[in-house]
């Protein structure tokens, strides 16, 4: 069957969607990491003024001026380190939590700061605790069979049983990978993957669109061995 050429109107359509698509997944992708250096360069610069005019003078008595300069900076820096390491200790106690429990919901009422500052938070608490709960990565067969989604191993099971091995499997959604679905399912019925759990998140929040030549082999080689 041939298929009629496409009109301009719908060749614009498509450029459009595709635009768009490619788009939002790089403002997925780029959004949260650029929050939060951007937050951490405002309170690098934030400290390094309050800091300038003291320390600098001292500095200066001792070196010439651009190794002042440099020893400024870095000082800045490492005080940057410490406020934010203070503001972890502060977080973590109770009284303290309930203070920035309220400057939180202040920040989500406001409607532009609200995406932008749950993404940012999200994508923190991923990189250094969300990754942490999860074994490794795998393919199941799911909305159906023959179709394939990749899933994390949150639970394992006892070694030590004679019973048939059912793993906890986290499916997380696309492309916010903090919501998702959970499922106890046959080991059997598994497909383990040699990539590792950043690169599987990056599959999934850009909507596969970020996928390395590697991630690509390993999956498309296991699914058609499953296939066999």
């Amino acid at each position: 069957m041939i298929e009629e050429p496409k009109t301009q109107q719908e060749t614009q359509k498509g450029w459009f969607a595709n635009f768009r698509k490619y788009f939002i997944t790089g403002l997925i992708v780029i959004l949260p990491l650029w929050i939060s250096l951007a937050i951490l360069w405002i309170i690098f610069k934030w400290i390094g003024n309050i800091t300038k005019p003291f320390l600098g003078p001292i500095f200066e008595l001792f070196f010439e001026k651009e190794p002042a300069s440099f020893l400024l900076t870095i000082t800045s820096f490492l005080v940057t380190i410490f406020v934010i390491y203070i503001a972890g200790i502060l977080a973590t106690n109770i009284a303290s939590r309930k203070i920035l429990s309220k400057i939180e919901d202040i920040l989500i009422k406001i409607p532009f700061l609200r995406g932008l500052y749950t993404s940012a938070r999200e994508f923190v608490q991923f990189i250094f605790s969300k990754q942490k709960k999860y074994h490794r990565v795998v393919l199941i067969e799911w909305p159906r069979k023959g179709i394939y989604t990749l899933g994390f191993v949150t639970s394992e099971p006892d070694s030590n049983s004679n019973k048939e091995n059912f793993l906890g499997i986290f499916v997380p959604s696309t492309p916010n990978p903090t919501t998702g679905y959970f499922f106890f399912v046959n080991e059997k019925e598994t497909i383990p993957l040699e990539i590792s759990i950043e690169e599987a998140f990056k599959i999934i929040i850009s909507g596969g669109v970020v996928t390395s030549s590697h991630s690509k082999e390993v999956i498309a080689e296991k699914i058609s061995n499953e296939k066999k």
